[in-house]
């Protein structure tokens, strides 16, 4: 998993390394390093602790027992306890967790939604010009000299005075001077620099886009994202009224961003958004945004499926009020409602316009005092 692969911002790779030396012999896997995580490690003795997320994001001014992160920080050095994070590196990576999510549906091809330059490939610039044919093989030897130079190709050329030979190589910055001094020595005629841009990786970036076999249902889509993900709930989210049957939308284009996919997401050309995460007006915006189409993909999604579960009390009560509980199992302290509610009026209510718990059971819809089940 190369941390180059990982986005300019993110902090990534080893974040803390006790001395040497650090044998690892055990390791626990997490999505965020809590205390309650790192109190796990201690009592199964890892050396190791591999977090997605990164504990250590903005920049530590100091380490002191005020601050939770830092406490983190403090007590795995204490324990000679090492952590490492991917986060955006494991996103964009082939057979990442994007083509994971998306693995399981019957995709005709998938593409990053962002692409990713190559961080290997070091040249800078391409230079062409013109050379007597017998001044070519001395150059081209002088060229292959310089170990910043490659691609390097000849072919002769006429002119309206006589035949000369066209040479082109690409170069990092670093060989430009010397490059410059070689020409000096030659009758170099119209030397072209141009600054090139690194190439892509393949099948590396953020985000992915799929155009599937054959459309399904909203409905059908949703199935298969709970199936695939273990989860009994997920958030959607449509641009249709009240009454709509999800059975009616047709899928044929899903895009996919692990986390939160406000900004990847944003202007993709897809019948459906599958994300982790994505704000009341984000969501309304994503909905909302344009109605004329382009060939088989819309201009805007018809959906959005928000794959944050759904499913315990305590995650309401989070300081991030960003999660919502089935409906039996606590008030919707985070919507700011004070009693149980139906269906159509949690729709009305709740910042995600006409989104409701995906399968409340039947046997919950009687603490609601309506029939009503909510997908």
């Amino acid at each position: 998993m190369p941390i180059a692969f990982a986005e300019d911002w993110d902090n990534v790779g080893l974040l803390v390394e006790p001395s040497a030396p650090h044998n690892v012999s055990k390791m626990l896997l997490t999505n965020d390093l809590t205390p309650e995580v790192l109190d796990e490690a201690l009592t199964i003795k890892a050396n190791l602790i591999l977090s997605y997320h990164p504990p250590v994001f903005s920049p530590l001014k100091r380490l002191c027992q005020s601050d939770w992160k830092q406490k983190i920080v403090v007590k795995a050095i204490e324990n000679r306890i090492a952590i490492y994070s991917p986060h955006t590196s494991c996103d964009s990576l082939k057979e990442g967790v994007n083509d994971w999510l998306l693995s399981a549906f019957d995709n005709a091809c998938v593409m990053p939604l962002a692409t990713k330059e190559d961080p290997a490939f070091c040249y800078s610039h391409s230079v062409t010009l013109l050379i007597a044919i017998e001044e070519r093989s001395k150059l081209i030897q002088n060229l292959k000299s310089f170990q910043n130079v490659t691609n390097i190709e000849s072919f002769n050329v006429s002119t309206f005075e006589q035949e000369k030979v066209h040479v082109a190589f690409v170069c990092t910055k670093s060989a430009l001077p010397k490059i410059g001094k070689l020409f000096l020595e030659y009758n170099v005629e119209n030397p072209v620099f141009t600054e090139i841009k690194k190439p892509p990786l393949p099948d590396v970036g953020l985000g992915r886009i799929s155009k599937l076999k054959s459309k399904i249902s909203l409905n059908k889509a949703i199935e298969i994202v709970k199936e695939h993900l273990k989860l009994p709930h997920v958030r959607v989210a449509t641009s249709h009224g009240p009454g709509f049957n999800n059975d009616d939308e047709i899928i044929k284009s899903i895009a996919v961003c692990a986390g939160s996919g406000s900004s990847v997401l944003r202007g993709v050309k897809a019948d459906l958004y599958i994300t982790g995460e994505m704000s009341h007006h984000e969501v309304l915006s994503a909905i909302h945004n344009g109605s004329s189409t382009a060939g088989s993909l819309s201009l805007r999604p018809r959906a959005v499926v928000d794959c944050k579960t759904l499913t315990t009390a305590t995650r309401a009560n989070s300081s991030s009020g960003s999660t919502i509980v089935s409906l039996s199992e606590v008030e919707i302290q985070t919507l700011g409602v004070s009693k149980p509610v139906s269906a159509a009026a949690l729709c009305r209510h709740c910042a995600w316009s006409r989104f409701a718990v995906v399968e409340t059971y039947l046997k919950h819809t009687a603490a609601l005092g309506s029939d009503e089940t909510t997908r």
